[in-house]
């Protein structure tokens, strides 16, 4: 009788044991994420110095990426993944890729297409985030649009008058105090422009010549295109909380 007692309490111990040593397996791998699938504090420093936006500011400090933000936050958020990068898609939305190889060994290449696609998969599911290489021509700038330039905390704008070239623009009236600097950020504000729906668009390393009224578009990196659209799970949302994403 002892000994049979005694057996059932061994067994009743070794139940105990395994469901308490597999919900342990399961808590350690809902939250003890390999380290390379980690994402990472990015620059707040640097994009500050980039971003005359508060709303985008205050957005990345409370660990949101955001449409318009420059891909560089991107690049540092999910630098532990090891995905395709930049990948070459025809339009914003666009999973497919150009195939950038012709026969014989001829590279394939289109000036007009400049939009570039990163997928991440996470526990929280898919994310996928488009950007481009921006110039005047492509995100759809018109006379009549007004552009805010940001520099050190005090915002100026001018109605859009002319659009000279893909990387220069004339304003209606003047922005003094900017010229001797090649490094400014602004936004478009569009007056009418069914294809961007949210009515704004984010532009980095702008520069004003000397006359206060030309604006130009420095070349830029890939580290500063802006974002042009977020999915998640196969749905387009405005932002995404990357803090705490696995």
């Amino acid at each position: 009788m002892i000994e049979k007692l005694l057996s059932c309490r061994i067994a009743e111990h070794r139940s105990l044991c395994l469901a308490v040593t597999f919900a342990a397996i399961a808590v350690l791998d809902g939250c003890c994420a390999p380290a390379s699938h980690l994402v990472q504090e990015p620059n707040l420093a640097r994009f500050d110095m980039r971003c005359g936006s508060q709303a985008l500011r205050d957005s990345l400090r409370n660990g949101r990426l955001v449409t318009g933000m420059p891909y560089f936050v991107v690049s540092q958020v999910f630098s532990n993944w090891d995905v395709p990068r930049g990948v070459l898609v025809p339009c914003v939305g666009s999973r497919q890729a150009v195939e950038d190889f012709e026969g014989w060994g001829r590279r394939f290449s289109c000036p007009d297409l400049n939009i570039y696609l990163d997928e991440y998969e996470t526990h929280s599911g898919n994310i996928a985030i488009w950007y481009q290489c921006p110039d005047f021509y492509r995100m759809g700038v018109s006379v009549g649009d007004t552009l805010f330039v940001v520099s050190k905390s005090r915002a100026v704008s001018s109605v859009i008058q002319s659009i000279q070239n893909a990387t220069k623009i004339r304003l209606k009236e003047k922005l003094p105090g900017l010229a001797e600097e090649d490094t400014l950020y602004g936004e478009i504000h569009y007056a009418d422009n069914p294809k961007r729906p949210s009515g704004v668009s984010y532009w980095y390393l702008l520069g004003i010549l000397s006359d206060d009224r030309t604006v130009t578009l420095s070349p830029l990196s890939f580290e500063f295109y802006p974002i042009e659209q977020i999915e998640h799970n196969g749905e387009p949302v405005f932002s995404i909380r990357w803090r705490g994403l696995q």
